[in-house]
């Protein structure tokens, strides 16, 4: 695999089974979810097998209602590099219906993207944080 550097502060490969974190805004919650910690196969038979496998286990358990897994990417840039843990895009097919909001809370390992790109950012050199700004509330006014 080729390794190519696209930006200042992240490497990534030319790997069509790889996204960078800055590309996750792109997928919201209803076609995706990260799974952290999730090792997949590298090769391409293993990959879709395993994208069954998901699909049906997702389905059985009741994590989604309709649909299957299309895709799963792994995230690059993680800042430990290969200390880091590895997380995983899974992508679902149009029409889906998301993870089921309680079934995701009985595991640690399923977040949906847009809570990922917020709580897990400086694990991937960015800082999302909220800047809470101070009100102009003056105590004398009461």
């Amino acid at each position: 695999m080729k390794k190519v550097n696209v930006n200042a502060d992240a490497t990534a490969t030319t790997n069509t089974h790889c996204i960078r974190f800055s590309e996750l805004e792109n997928y919201n919650d209803t076609e995706s979810f990260v799974w952290l910690g999730l090792i997949m196969p590298t090769n391409d038979a293993e990959i879709k097998s395993t994208y069954n496998e998901i699909t049906e286990w997702l389905l059985a358990e009741g994590f989604i209602k309709n649909g299957k897994v299309i895709d799963i990417k792994q995230i690059t840039g993680n800042v430990l590099g290969k200390k880091g843990r590895i997380d995983q895009l899974v992508i679902l097919s149009n029409g889906c219906s998301g993870l089921h909001p309680i079934k995701r809370l009985q595991t640690q390992d399923m977040k949906w993207t847009s809570d990922f790109i917020v709580n897990y950012a400086k694990d991937y050199g960015k800082d999302y944080g909220v800047i809470i700004e101070e009100d102009d509330y003056d105590e004398d006014d009461e």
